[in-house]
């Protein structure tokens, strides 16, 4: 096996107005670090959105599916429910096992702390009994860490 094979992917989250792989080419908002390890992924989340809806965009990125919104926050906020969907999940195995690192950049840390207390305060983050079992089964308190 390689060197750090076993080592956590890191995700790497951009700030307002920034963007993730693909979107502008070949260009990379976080100068080519995805392009040095496979472990590092770099998530498209929206440049202008709020952070509570780039967060849940962030977990379905991560975990694959439709990016819901909520009900409550979509009608409060006049937009839609429910957002792009993740074919491809980018980290199915994300759990208590599995633990990710998280680099913010600017308003990118504001948007893990927020992942990271959706999590903790078990908040719903979808519909499907496959994101209700995630939640009730796992201390998310151990399956985050974060640096800004």
């Amino acid at each position: 096996s390689k060197v750090g094979d076993d080592l956590p992917p890191i995700v790497l989250v951009h700030g307002i107005f920034g963007f993730g792989k693909g979107r502008l080419g070949g260009l990379s908002y976080f100068a080519g670090a995805e392009k040095k390890d496979e472990r590092v992924l770099v998530p498209d989340l929206g440049s202008l959105t709020s952070i509570y809806d780039r967060a849940r965009e962030l977990f379905y990125y991560l975990k694959g599916g439709q990016v819901d919104y909520g009900e409550e926050h979509s009608k409060e906020c006049g937009h839609s429910q429910f957002g792009r969907i993740y074919e491809q999940e980018h980290y199915s195995e994300w759990d208590e096992d599995h633990p990710l690192h998280f680099v913010g950049h600017s308003a990118g840390a504001q948007v893990v702390r927020v992942l990271q207390q959706m999590l903790a305060d078990k908040v719903g983050i979808g519909i499907g009994l496959n994101f209700m079992f995630f939640f009730q089964h796992f201390d998310w308190q151990t399956l985050t860490k974060c640096c800004v």
